[in-house]
């Protein structure tokens, strides 16, 4: 009777332990599959990064190319306008003016466009330090996993034992008592 008792006391622990390896495969497979979001979540950033880089790239192409235009148009100006400098004064002194408001307004907008990109690049950087917080959360958790795993086959090893020498006792007391 004591031995049934150990026999079902035993067989409930072994139940109970497949069932915490099951849910711990379980929530392994979960962070696998919460790895593998990261993972394409990283990627998406990095596509990003590069599409803030070509755009950036664009920018300052195009900025290149309004300077450029800008003093094309200077050297065209300052060759017409050198004879007619005395009848031309207040002319020239309006294009200057304008011309300085459209440099002045072209550096805003290199500022802006390098504020934006420094605003970009930070926030990229902060994802990528989370990216690899997260992976070393993950890696831990896989560690701990793999712990208990292990625990958890020893104790089913043991359980398993101690039925088997149970049974080989129960199997003998009954030969005895015959």
């Amino acid at each position: 009777m004591v031995n049934d008792r150990k026999e079902f006391t035993l067989r409930n622990e072994e139940q109970s332990l497949s069932e915490q390896i099951a849910m711990l495969s379980s929530e392994s497979e979960s962070l696998s599959l919460q790895t593998e979001d990261l993972k394409q979540k990283i990627i998406q950033t990095k596509y990003q990064i590069a599409m803030i880089d070509i755009c950036a790239a664009s920018e300052k192409a195009k900025i290149e190319n309004h300077s450029k235009v800008i003093k094309s148009r200077k050297e065209s100006f300052d060759q017409l306008f050198a004879n007619e400098i005395q009848e031309h004064e207040a002319k020239n002194e309006k294009l200057r003016t304008k011309r300085a408001e459209a440099e002045e307004e072209q550096r805003k907008k290199e500022a802006n466009i390098l504020e934006r990109n420094e605003m970009k690049t930070k926030e990229a950087v902060a994802i990528e330090e989370e990216c690899l917080a997260i992976e070393k959360e993950c890696s831990v958790l896989v560690k701990r996993n793999k712990a208990i795993m292990i625990q958890l086959r020893r104790k089913l090893v043991e359980a398993e034992d101690v039925r088997r020498k149970l049974i080989k006792k129960k199997e003998n007391t009954i030969t005895d008592n015959k």
